[in-house]
């Protein structure tokens, strides 16, 4: 053990451990009918939160906002019963590619940025891959797959270039149901974004003032929920874009309006879009669609509307295969498609976004990443920090979270907990494990760093993760 100062904080145990740079990342999620009334979710519609860490509570839905942008089913349009919301994304995403041509990149080679998806019932997964893996457990289409693209930069080298999944929906307590009624949960959109929107002040204050609205879909079997007004003239379809813009002067959204027409996306009004990921600032956007004769990841040029194309990496690989998911039209029809769909870019890395890093002790991977959110008490922010070492063997051991002194010289007693208390874990098996605690407001500015320390019954190190820095 090293002589930090331990915290002693709140404890989640799941069954499986999960990897990834965004390991246990907040997120604003949609389901389908289904698994609404399984979970007794009430309107499919609403849309559900799921906090940053790891969770033995279903998601709520977003809470009633003073002074945010105001996603509560109250307040949004989309919230129609009897709706499900197929496709769904703030102006936020990030679509990084080369110099607006369907190019999958990094964009300036200083960074990192990649694609976060959940998969639909049904999912193969081409031989091999994480996602035919985790099809093949039976429950995974409340997972949360990442994939960061090869050129990435700053991200642990173990999830560049590779499919991880830091969201079990075992972690997102979804269940299947029971009886005739029983089917697995399904993710049918979701957006990493929404959640910063909503939390921490200090990260807030780098998003708001790009915020403009989302885009969504609504699902085929639900059409007929939709208030006509939405459609404006044009034939109802769940493969036309709909946009509704936060005003937030009145606190108002706008009445949803057609935005990207399915004869633009190269579809017929009776087909599907399965997912969405709106990237206004650089006039892009990713897309997928039921039509089985396009890459299940299609690149859409906002700006020129030119037909899209499939999204693919430098060596011309389709970000599709790349993912795990097949066949394409680059072979025979293809079978799979990402059910859900966020472009990510860490624009706040320090400030809010959780990256991960990942520690290797001999064949064993340890992750770890912390989050800000709000919730913290006082005006200030909460912290939260999750482990993970799925590859670490069984048996009987202890998790320990010690934090650092603070760069800036804060005493360890400011940050108000007690010192010297283990978390016991029985048995340790390589569980993931997230605890929290408040980031007072007036210590805003400083940093503090904290690690995570691995150790079997008689104390001795099993490992110990990558230390995390981060800012109140």
């Amino acid at each position: 053990m090293t002589s930090a100062t331990l915290l002693a904080l709140t404890l989640v145990l799941v069954p499986q451990g999960s990897d990834g740079n965004l390991l246990a990342t907040p997120e604003t999620l949609f389901v389908d009918s289904a698994t609404a009334a399984n979970n007794q979710l009430g309107n499919a519609a609403d849309g559900w939160l799921k906090t940053a860490g790891l969770k033995d509570t279903i998601p709520s839905t977003h809470p009633p906002q003073q002074e945010r942008p105001d996603f509560s089913p109250a307040v949004v349009p989309w919230a129609v019963p009897g709706l499900v919301v197929n496709g769904f994304s703030t102006n936020l995403n990030w679509v990084a590619s080369a110099d607006n041509i369907a190019t999958a990149t990094a964009d300036d080679g200083q960074g990192w940025a990649g694609v976060v998806f959940s998969i639909s019932r049904g999912t193969v997964g081409l031989p091999g891959s994480r996602v035919a893996q985790e099809v093949a457990t039976g429950d995974y289409s409340a997972d949360t797959f990442q994939y960061l693209f090869p050129d990435s930069v700053g991200a642990p080298p173990a999830s560049i270039g590779q499919v991880r999944r830091p969201v079990d929906g075992d972690e997102v307590e979804l269940v299947s149901g029971s009886g005739l009624g029983a089917i697995q949960p399904d993710i049918t959109a979701m957006d990493l974004f929404v959640p910063y929107l909503l939390g921490s002040p200090v990260v807030f204050a780098e998003l708001h003032n790009e915020f403009i609205g989302v885009v969504f879909t609504v699902s085929k079997a639900t059409l007929g929920a939709a208030p006509s007004q939405w459609w404006n003239g044009t034939i109802p379809s769940a493969a036309t874009l709909l946009v509704s813009l936060w005003n937030a002067q009145t606190r108002v959204w706008s009445l949803p309006a057609p935005y990207v027409l399915p004869s633009e996306l190269g579809l017929a009004p009776g087909n599907d879009v399965n997912a969405v990921a709106w990237d206004l600032k650089r006039k892009r956007m990713l897309f997928s669609s039921d039509d089985l004769t396009q890459d299940p990841i299609m690149y859409f040029d906002l700006l020129t509307r030119n037909a899209p194309l499939p999204f693919l990496l430098p060596d011309y690989t389709p970000l599709s295969a790349a993912i795990g998911l097949g066949p394409t039209h680059w072979g025979p029809v293809r079978i799979d498609d990402p059910d859900a769909l966020c472009a990510i870019d860490p624009r706040v890395d320090g400030m809010g976004l959780g990256v991960a890093k990942v520690r290797t002790i001999g064949s064993a991977e340890i992750y770890s990443s912390m989050f800000r959110s709000g919730g913290g008490g006082g005006g200030g922010d909460l912290f939260v920090t999750t482990v993970s070492a799925p590859s670490l063997g069984a048996g009987s051991g202890w998790a320990v979270l010690a934090t650092a002194p603070p760069r800036s010289g804060i005493k360890a007693s400011m940050l108000q907990q007690p010192a010297s208390r283990v978390l016991a874990l029985q048995p340790f098996r390589g569980r993931a494990m997230s605890n929290s605690w408040p980031a007072p407001a007036g210590l805003r500015g400083a940093s503090v760093t904290t690690q995570w320390q691995l150790v079997d019954p008689s104390g001795a190190s099993l490992g110990a993760a990558a230390s995390l820095t981060m800012r109140y």
